[in-house]
């Protein structure tokens, strides 16, 4: 986005995925934890998260990068018609949020503000535990154009810890990997 059009824009403009010559829908989609905890990088998550995506496969996640305080992934609508890419981040997020605490050590819930199951139903955070907020409560994505795009754009995720001076080289980070593959053809 270009911050001379939208200087003040906080939130992103979610423009719905479209079919284009018969190509892939791609989305490269960035989720931060709230206030950009460095929270997230550890192999609980890791392990969480790649258990949840596979289960959530409303959308199929395909490459992704899990940083201290963000997560870039690439995705593709699993199900045809394609399914509400909001629904599917919010419902993945509280699943991950659930078990948060249980990753820290601690005896409370962590569950993301405003989330819905795909269903439209809100979840139910369990009797008689804290809730707080795990993730900021938006997302960020693009629509791949090209394969060209969605190679490009894959470079500039998993460089990501070796910029941030995490890893010497992106094969040294361990919080990254493919769930499903998302061929462009």
């Amino acid at each position: 986005m270009n911050e001379r059009v939208h200087p003040d824009r906080r939130h992103p403009a979610h423009h719905p995925p479209i079919e284009r010559f018969n190509e892939p829908v791609i989305l490269l989609t960035t989720v931060c934890a709230q206030n950009r905890q460095p929270v997230l990088a550890c192999e609980a998550v890791h392990r969480i998260c790649r258990e949840v995506w596979k289960a959530a496969d409303f959308w199929r996640v395909g490459r992704y990068v899990i940083m201290p305080d963000h997560i870039h992934l690439f995705c593709a609508p699993g199900r045809i018609p394609m399914p509400s890419m909001r629904q599917w981040v919010e419902f993945w997020k509280s699943q991950i949020a659930r078990h948060f605490p249980s990753i820290l050590g601690g005896p409370t819930s962590v569950s993301a503000v405003s989330v819905s199951n795909p269903d439209g139903t809100e979840p139910v955070p369990p009797e008689g535990r804290e809730t707080h907020k795990l993730w900021q409560r938006d997302y960020w994505d693009t629509q791949m154009r090209s394969r060209a795009h969605y190679d490009e754009k894959w470079v500039y995720v998993r460089i990501n810890p070796v910029r941030q001076g995490l890893a010497g080289t992106p094969d040294e980070w361990p919080f990254q990997g493919e769930v499903f593959p998302l061929a462009w053809c």
